[in-house]
């Protein structure tokens, strides 16, 4: 393969690196001193990510050999590792003199940084996702109707829609959330303000994941590292890529409620709780799980939030269910419904729904252990935690927030539900990007791990988020990227922008109150 070939070259090439460096190192003694012959690997052994990081080059190493890359991808993560903690270790002189900026203008410069990670995201993903609507890679399903659905609820016909069953939305979901966003849809009455209003919130995210980050590790770098980190996810590219869904607008809110909860402001966490409860009719269920981790917290005042999560979440999901929704099953089973049984149509062979799952986990662990080892789940997991180094995994109690959304996603038969390119991740990927710095805080917290174990970890982090969003993301373009099921357009041919110009010219000869059907 040409990936192994470079790879070869370029390792020959850190190997002549070495041997000179420790040539010169060896003139004045010989044979050369093990002691420093490690000294130098530290200091040195990022650049045994070069070969690693050269073999990803290979062209569509990504689509037609993934393990390939993941395997690259890991070399090169763990060359920085040494690296990371010489530096981290070394003794820092700052302290020693009087710093140049206070602390207030380090918290605003901090800010500045992180506000500005949130306009770069949104001003790309904005133009990145109206460039692939111009280019005709959206479709009815889902953003017509939603564009549907936002022009009905701005003129008073609040989750209406012309094109589902019943004239509603509510046959699918229940999502008010919409109803509240829509006046602003009567400033920018097309479908380029969802898509730019779907950029805008997902990039928020990025302020809290700085919040958390700083919060959990006392460190305004470390914030700014988990920023970019969450700005850099291929997850958070794919929801934000698969054309609108209530369902990716889940991303920032819950950071944000997370940040609240994890850091002990729980009356600000409560205030969230009707915001992410609007956001669609599953959420609640979620909410249960990050209610259970409150209860089991062990701190002041944090059982008491969590009932109250979880008796809220459950009265409303049991409103919406009986009064705003066609259908009161978990599915949403029903003539006048659109059901998702068949997302799990392995765990529920007979189609029974809830209860059928449930006999299927509780009898058949063999079967269920297949179901959620397939390759394609293993890859995503990858996908999701290798840019976190896993780090979620350490968090403690925490973890109990993550079991929903790994149910959810790992249990399902449908693969958008197990891929990067759709919104399903956003019951997953603001858990694991909350966690994660609560999980490098409590494995720093529990041993002898010094300044340089954090400093290597937050480095190493930020190179993985790097690789895997190269290889994986949307921001470069690469064979792997999907908006949902297709490639995004990201740039318009002269042979696109004249059948768009040609089909807005088409639109403007229907008249106003037209009613049209294509």
């Amino acid at each position: 393969a040409v990936g192994m070939r470079y790879f070869a070259g370029s390792v020959a090439s850190v190997v002549a690196v070495y041997a000179m460096v420790l040539w010169y190192q060896s003139r004045d003694h010989f044979p050369i001193r093990f002691d420093r012959v490690r000294r130098v690997h530290c200091y040195l052994s990022f650049l045994v990510s070069g070969p690693a990081i050269v073999a990803l080059t290979e062209p569509k190493i990504e689509k037609q050999h993934p393990w390939q890359a993941w395997l690259y991808i890991a070399i090169a993560v763990l060359a920085w590792w040494p690296t990371f903690r010489a530096f981290g270790g070394r003794e820092s002189t700052v302290g020693r003199r009087r710093p140049v900026l206070s602390e207030r203008q380090r918290d605003w410069l901090s800010l500045l940084a992180v506000f500005g990670v949130w306009a770069a995201y949104a001003v790309f993903f904005s133009t990145l996702a109206i460039t692939h609507h111009h280019g005709f890679g959206t479709r009815t399903v889902d953003l017509g109707l939603y564009s549907n659905i936002f022009f009905l609820s701005s003129r008073g016909e609040p989750l209406a829609c012309t094109l589902m069953a019943g004239g509603t939305h509510a046959s699918a979901h229940f999502d008010p959330i919409l109803v509240i966003l829509s006046p602003i849809y009567r400033l920018w009455p097309n479908a380029e303000f969802l898509l730019t209003l779907q950029s805008v919130w997902c990039g928020a995210g990025a302020v809290a994941a700085y919040l958390i980050g700083r919060d959990q590790l006392g460190s305004r770098v470390a914030g700014i590292i988990w920023a970019v980190a969450y700005a850099l996810h291929p997850a958070l590219h794919g929801a934000n890529m698969y054309e609108f869904h209530s369902l990716t607008l889940l991303f920032s809110p819950l950071l944000f409620a997370l940040y609240f909860l994890l850091a002990g402001k729980l009356r600000l966490y409560l205030l969230m709780l009707p915001l992410l409860l609007l956001i669609r009719e599953d959420v609640p269920l979620l909410l249960c799980f990050v209610g259970g981790y409150a209860i089991i917290a062990g701190k002041p005042g944090y059982a008491r939030a969590g009932w109250i999560t979880i008796v809220v979440s459950v009265a409303y999901f049991v409103i919406v269910k009986t009064w705003f929704m066609p259908s009161g099953d978990i599915f949403n089973q029903g003539p006048e419904s659109y059901g998702y049984a068949y997302y799990y149509k392995d765990m529920i062979p007979t189609g029974w729904g809830a209860r059928d799952l449930i006999i299927t986990l509780l009898t058949n662990p063999a079967f269920v252990a297949s179901v959620v080892t397939k390759l394609a789940k293993l890859h995503y997991l990858l996908v999701i935690f290798v840019p976190l180094l896993f780090l979620p995994a350490f968090a403690g109690r925490a973890r109990l927030m993550l079991v929903y959304g790994l149910v959810f996603i790992f249990l399902a038969s449908r693969t958008a539900v197990f891929s990067p390119h759709f919104q399903y991740s956003a019951v997953l990927l603001p858990i694991a990007i909350a966690l994660a710095p609560v999980g490098l805080r409590l494995l720093r917290d529990v041993g002898p791990r010094d300044r340089s174990f954090t400093v290597a970890v937050m480095g190493c982090v930020l190179v993985a988020s790097l690789l895997v969003s190269w290889k994986f993301g949307g921001i470069v373009e690469n064979d792997s990227f999907r908006g949902g099921y297709s490639r995004v357009h990201r740039t318009l041919t002269e042979a696109k922008r004249e059948q768009y110009e040609g089909f807005i010219e088409l639109t403007r000869v229907i008249e106003a109150d037209a009613s049209v059907s294509v």
